[in-house]
This record gives C-alpha cells, structure tokens and sequence, in this order.
C-alpha cells in the first residue's frame, strides 16, 4: 500500500499591473513578445499591465516561474 504524504501548495500570486510590467520589463520583451512567449494575446498582456484585468490561474504560475528566473523565455524567443 502507498503512503499518502501531506504537501501544501502555495496559493496563486496575485499580480496587480506594476507587478506584470515589472516582470516582463524585467525579460527585457516588448509587450507582444512576451505575449507569444506565454500563450495568450498581446491584448491581454496590455490588460494585465493597464490594471483592466488580473492575470488568474496557470497565468499566475508562469508569471511566478518567470520572475524566479527571467532567462526561462529565452527557450521560446528565437534570436
């Protein structure tokens, strides 16, 4: 019989606009590459850093991933 263990995730991150430019400024991307390197539109980055929106769910999560290390982008931006 497996044993259960026990683990905690951490909740989603909320991302306010500063937060989401901070982040892609960081990677050094215009809006619309960092929208192609995510999966989503560059409308929707625009959203996220005008304050329309808040990223939710697996956005969060990649966001988390890409602050940790900003470098992660470049496996999907071609030079």
């Amino acid at each position: 019989m497996e044993k259960t263990v026990k683990r905690k995730i951490a909740p989603l991150t909320k991302y306010d606009a500063e937060h989401v430019k901070a982040v892609r400024k960081n990677t050094g991307l215009s809006q619309s590459l960092f929208a192609l390197a995510l999966g989503v539109t560059p409308m929707t980055v625009r959203n996220w850093e005008q304050g329309r929106v808040e990223p939710r769910g697996v956005a969060t999560r990649v966001l988390d991933l890409i602050e940790a290390d900003s470098s992660i982008v470049e496996w999907y931006v071609s030079k």
